[in-house]
């Protein structure tokens, strides 16, 4: 008997040998090739949706721009829900075309926010361009965030999913496979698609878009151990003579020449090959994600046969499950902040610009917050954050990672509009040119009405700080003749020289005080009578200011306050003059925004100016008139030329109804009512109120807002209308 089970052993384990059952071989390596392509990337999660389905979960995955996006995010552990909630999610536009939300810019960015189309580095006293349209902040800034589970693993391969994507080497041409370092910033190398994002540095080299030498990288999957292959290509065949029509499609052509050759020789090598018809979308086509989202599932669904034979052959071998990271942490405590790459500015500066204290638990959105108050100080090109676990497993190390820039520019801005006509605008700045935090700036406006305007400014801090404030200005102009409040009549130009500077407080980086003295210099061209002179020659000031700025957008607003507000001591014939010469003024400006719905929101606005007694120099009155906020004491009023009324008092109530359409397009109604008068007690009586109503269409374009407007006001009973193409300043 125990011969006989002996036997039965020994025939059954040579049984085992024979047959070599699936469980005795290791499973095959599955390899997954994501491609690029920019917006049509999208279509990857939808196939990687039905690879799930049935039950096919990759064991390497390589990518290409945004198939490395996509592919970094699936080797991490977001699942294909996750990735396509991120993506739909996005604003797009805004991460691909860099803008910033104003919200997150410094007072000295707001100065210059939408004011200049053109802006040129200053290198060494030269000229010199940069190196892509954007520098591709915004998307450093999500890849950050999504990637901290990841944050600590230098090495892709002991990601969940091996990982690897592709670079092109900026110096020789060369393909680079990135498989470690930090994986945001490898991300980013491989999809800066050459003019629109800046280059971007890995390690010692200088990459752009992995597209231009290896759009689908099956051989860096294969080299990972992939035995059976699966290929989603995106990419698509040379367009056609007629289809090359705009900026998109050339680019889009232009770095695919390389690209293509390498794509089509790759592509033989793909066991399961996915091309997702994704004719007549292209690389910006982000309007369109669900369509490309379900095209690349459709897509995915007609290999069927293929991706079932595959599952069945899987299904035949033990599988180890696989340990995905955490992707759903979104608030860490920070016990240490360590920053890297610093050369001239001091540590002290950046913690403070960042305002995390530390220890803390701090969220990934106070993150990239603080992120964009470092941009905003414009002292730095790019940000990447990591969030390290510490050794003791007592907290995280918020790890800085920057690199310095000179922020000296030249700016030059363009503005048309009916009533001052063509004029050009450009400003020399120059920063920390005495210490950090200091702005120099040298800016000319040129047209008839020239103004030339030398600035310093120093700011010791980020939300709270002190400050100089000192400026040369030099105003050329006209002055008008008015009776009884309205203008009669040209006078001739005016040469006004000012010198004014003081301390100044800032608040919050939203708001400022200042206390400041002004002196100015005033000459009157062309033949005067004395009657006509109604101006000094000469005059000193003291006044106090609050400035602040919380708007969303400074022409279409839909959200926020923007006010300033300012007490003005003038001492006519200068601090020697009489008692009698001495003149008090009150002004206040301000704009409140308010969203009704999604497209629909409401403005109310106020300018209110005020003089403590009548003076015939017109150097107290409150003028009134034309499109736009001149200075402090013009006020705008539809209908009107500038400054067609002066007064010693004057205010202007305003209220609109903005509704906004195909994301850039905006239509107003607004209404006005207005007074001005010499004298406090009839200006509260409304001896001489006024209304006004016009109805704007505008448009947001890359060179500034184009705005038409028909306007009539009972001041003239005339409907009058208004074009604007570019910045206003």
């Amino acid at each position: 008997m125990k011969k006989q089970l002996l036997i039965l052993i020994i025939s059954l384990i040579l049984l085992t040998l024979i047959i070599e059952p699936s469980f005795a071989n290791e499973r095959p390596k599955i390899g997954l090739v994501l491609s690029g392509g920019g917006a049509k990337g999208i279509a990857h999660i939808g196939v990687i949706k039905v690879l799930e389905e049935y039950g096919i979960r990759p064991d390497y995955i390589s990518g290409t721009s945004m198939g490395s996006i996509i592919g970094a995010l699936y080797a991490i552990g977001y699942t294909p829900e996750e990735m396509e909630s991120i993506v739909l999610s996005q604003d797009w536009p805004a991460l691909m075309s860099g803008h910033r939300e104003r919200v997150n810019l410094s007072l000295l960015e707001l100065e210059n926010d939408s004011k200049y189309q053109l802006d040129f580095p200053l290198a060494h006293g030269r000229l010199e361009l940069h190196t892509g349209l954007v520098n591709g902040q915004n998307i450093i800034d999500l890849l950050s965030t999504l990637t901290v589970p990841a944050h600590d693993v230098e090495d892709f391969n002991k990601l969940p999913i091996p990982f690897c994507c592709i670079g092109t080497d900026l110096e020789t041409g060369n393909e680079i496979v990135m498989d470690h370092g930090r994986i945001s910033e490898a991300i980013r190398a491989s999809m800066s698609i050459p003019t629109v994002f800046s280059p971007s540095e890995w390690e010692e080299y200088i990459l752009l878009d992995g597209g231009l030498v290896n759009n689908f990288p099956v051989e860096a999957v294969r080299n990972m151990g992939a035995e059976i292959i699966i290929g989603v290509d995106i990419s698509q065949s040379f367009a056609k003579r007629e289809d090359l029509k705009n900026l998109v499609s050339i680019i889009t052509q232009a770095i695919s020449f390389r690209g293509y050759a390498s794509t089509e020789e790759q592509r033989k090598y793909c066991d399961i090959l996915i091309s997702p018809n994704l004719e007549g979308y292209n690389l910006l086509s982000f309007d369109k994600l669900d369509d490309i989202y379900n095209i690349g599932e459709y897509s995915a669904r007609q290999h069927s046969a293929e991706l079932q034979a595959l599952s069945n052959m899987l299904s035949e071998y033990q599988t180890k499950p696989i340990q995905v990271l955490d992707t759903k942490k979104t608030e860490f405590l920070v016990r240490k902040i360590q920053v890297k790459g610093l050369k001239t500015i001091p540590k002290y500066a950046v913690t403070g610009w960042l305002n995390i204290n530390t220890p803390s638990v701090v969220g990934t959105e106070q993150i990239e917050s603080s992120i964009q108050r470092l941009i905003s100080s414009s002292n730095f090109e790019f940000v990447h954050y990591r969030l390290l676990k510490r050794p003791r497993g007592d907290g995280y190390t918020l790890e800085i990672s920057l690199d310095e820039k000179s922020n000296d520019s030249v700016k030059i801005g363009g503005n048309f509009n009916t009533e001052d006509y063509a004029s050009i605008l450009v400003k020399l700045n120059y920063q920390n040119t005495f210490n950090l935090g200091s702005s120099n700036s040298l800016t000319a406006r040129l047209n008839p009405k020239a103004e030339i305007d030398l600035t310093h400014r120093f700011l010791s801090g980020w939300d709270y700080g002190v400050g100089i404030f000192a400026r040369a200005s030099l105003y050329i102009n006209d002055t008008y003749k008015y009776e009884d409040n309205y203008k009669v009549g040209e006078t001739r130009r005016i040469d006004n020289l000012a010198f004014e500077g003081g301390p100044t407080l800032l608040i919050g980086n939203k708001a400022m005080i200042s206390l400041l003295l002004r002196h100015d210099m005033i000459n009157l061209m062309g033949d005067v009578k004395e009657s006509d002179y109604l101006y000094d020659d000469h005059m000193d000031k003291v006044y106090l200011s609050f400035f602040r700025d919380f708007l969303d957008d400074r022409f279409f607003p839909t959200r926020g306050a923007w006010g300033y507000f300012a007490i003005e001591n003038a001492f006519h014939n200068g601090f020697k003059g009489e008692v009698d010469d001495y003149v008090q003024k009150f002004v206040w400006t301000a704009l409140k925004a308010f969203p009704l719905s999604r497209n629909l929101s409401f403005k109310v606005g106020l300018n209110l100016g005020l003089s403590s007694k009548n003076n015939s120099k017109m150097n107290n009155n409150i003028f009134l008139g034309g499109n736009r906020l001149i200075d402090h004491t013009t006020f705008p009023f539809p209908g009107m030329k500038p400054k067609s009324m002066s007064g010693q008092n004057a205010y202007v109530l305003s209220a609109g109804l903005q509704y906004s359409f195909k994301e850039f397009f905006f239509l107003t109604l607004n209404g006005y009512y207005a007074e001005v008068n010499d004298d406090i007690e009839s200006l509260l009586k409304q001896d001489g109120d006024m209304y006004a109503g016009s109805v704007d269409l505008g448009m947001r374009t890359p060179l500034g807002p184009i705005e038409v407007s028909m306007q009539k006001n009972s001041y003239n009973n005339q409907i009058t209308g208004y074009v604007n193409i570019g910045y206003k300043y």
